[in-house]
């Protein structure tokens, strides 16, 4: 099953999530309104969702939940998600817009990969780590926003984002140089890192 109640333990499949008296989530088969912890492959491969909202309830999302559903168009993570699961928007491809109101401990490996209509993205602060391959293939993504809070950007987050041009950083040049990335971390075209006391190029 990729979706369980916690009302009655049953399978909820994308089908049936027209009208649960609000408990799990009421909408549309395209647009939804969820107030629960997010299970794992729960909307994966959902080929009709193009808007989600997230209620207050919402407080983990988990692993591959939003997965290659192709047309998801945007979406507000509440405050209340305290973590999130590997590749939560992994091919979804018609993402433009994704919003945090709060701070996660770090943005997990492949959350976003291949999210190929991505132009830029605001990575809030207090998250510690980007990770691996969590932006590779977003290849319409052209600035990123990342605060000082980040000490560690994994093996190829960046790559294939070949739009990527900008990079604005919270923190000083020298913080910049402080933090872990592999070489191949950023994209293979040379970027141009805005920090607090000037620029610097990588890539």
């Amino acid at each position: 099953a990729k979706y369980i109640s916690q009302r009655d333990n049953r399978p909820i499949m994308p089908k049936d999530i027209f009208h649960l008296d609000g408990f799990v989530c009421v909408g549309t088969d395209t647009e939804l309104y969820i107030n629960m912890p997010i299970g794992e492959l729960a909307f994966s491969e959902n080929n009709q969702i193009t808007q989600i909202y997230l209620g207050s309830g919402v407080t983990s999302i988990g692993s591959g939940a939003f997965s290659a559903c192709w047309k998801l168009t945007d979406i507000l993570i509440p405050s209340t998600v305290t973590s999130m699961g590997q590749s939560v928007f992994w091919a979804c491809e018609s993402l433009k817009s994704v919003l945090f109101e709060n701070a996660l401990a770090s943005i997990s490996d492949n959350m976003f990969y291949h999210c190929k209509s991505l132009k830029c993205i605001v990575i809030p602060d207090g998250v510690t780590e980007i990770g691996g391959a969590a932006f590779q293939g977003c290849s319409a993504l052209s600035e990123v926003v990342i605060p000082k809070s980040v000490t560690t950007i994994g093996l190829t987050a960046f790559w294939g984002c070949g739009s990527l041009t900008t990079i604005h950083y919270d923190g000083t040049i020298a913080q910049w140089k402080q933090i872990e990335k592999d070489q191949n971390g950023l994209s293979p075209v040379t970027i141009t890192v805005y920090c607090s006391d000037g620029e610097v190029t990588d890539g």
